[in-house]
């Protein structure tokens, strides 16, 4: 399950189409009406969502230890 708010207008609407589009794309029907597919698509589907570039956190770097310091983590 993800929940994901505070998106840009247009976002959902064009994840969801980019969704579905690929589900098409890998020969992937709905099992019911237009939106419910077979649940070993799931993986594709959290994948699309988790690396979409709007949804995606944003790549924090960490800088290497200097000489003679121990890194924290």
């Amino acid at each position: 399950m993800r929940l994901h708010t505070g998106l840009p207008d247009g976002v959902a609407r064009g994840l969801e189409l980019n969704i579905l589009a690929a589900l098409l794309d890998a020969g992937e029907r709905p099992i019911r009406g237009q939106e419910y597919f077979p649940d070993h698509t799931l993986a594709l589907i959290l994948d699309l969502v988790d690396n979409h570039p709007a949804i995606r956190p944003q790549s924090v770097v960490i800088p290497a230890p200097r000489r003679g310091q121990l890194p924290l983590w």
